[in-house]
């Protein structure tokens, strides 16, 4: 009995389930960001339709519309705000499971320069989520495309960088975030064009990360299993 009791100890202390826990910790904080990418991505797919129905009122008639973009502006801080948390807690996890061992370090940073760093999109994400818990609210607009587009082009939904760029209370903009907006003409992103391309560099990056973090962990976890599997004889 008392050798069980032991066992028992040595396996909840053990780095095996000590990792286990982060990385379940971690899901928990993916989950979010994935619930807010799906309900945004849903309403933004949604507007095209909307519109080409003639559901979302006229000049006459704001308030379809309106209601519509503050639905929509509320998912996107949403989604925003559960991305930083994404990338923290990531972070977090990396220098407390890891911080110790240089070579991963250096792994993951250049691999969050690769998918994040290069194109700016991470620099602006993270500048657009604290415009919006320490500035103000962002507009989104909805914009009748030029004559002759087809498709989601006749109706797209605008994100105004230019005018929060000119915020005078905000000094957030980073220089990838700059970069990025620039790169998208420096007045206005595609909303559904930017959230597209982050949840899928974030895709990217996670299987990524997951895959090495199971050879990182291989050891740590074949360690608390046998732990367990000593437990279960003593059953």
């Amino acid at each position: 009995m008392n050798q069980r009791f032991a066992l028992h100890e040595e396996l909840y202390a053990s780095r095996g389930v000590q990792l286990y826990n982060d990385l379940l910790s971690r899901q928990i904080t993916s989950y979010t960001f994935e619930q807010n990418f799906r309900e945004l991505d849903a309403l933004i797919r949604l507007h095209y339709q909307l519109q080409t129905q003639h559901k979302l009122g006229d000049f006459h008639d704001r308030k379809p519309l309106h209601d519509f973009l503050f639905e929509l502006t509320r998912r996107l801080q949403n989604f925003v705000f559960s991305a930083k948390a994404l990338v923290d807690h990531t972070r977090n996890y990396i220098q407390g499971a890891h911080g110790g061992q240089a070579e991963i370090r250096k792994a993951y940073e250049a691999e969050v320069a690769k998918h994040f760093g290069a194109s700016g999109i991470g620099g602006f994400t993270k500048g657009l989520r604290d415009f919006f818990a320490h500035c103000s609210t962002p507009f989104i607009s909805s914009v009748r495309g030029a004559p002759g587009a087809t498709l989601r082009e006749r109706f797209t939904l605008q994100l105004d960088t230019k005018e929060m760029l000119r915020t005078p209370e905000f000094h957030g903009w980073s220089t990838a975030a700059n970069r990025y907006i620039t790169a998208h003409g420096g007045t206005s992103i595609d909303l559904g064009i930017y959230v597209i391309d982050y949840y899928e560099a974030i895709v990217r990056f996670y299987s990524w990360l997951d895959d090495q973090n199971e050879e990182w962990c291989r050891a740590a976890w074949e360690h608390s299993l046998a732990l367990q599997d000593q437990i279960g004889k003593l059953s």
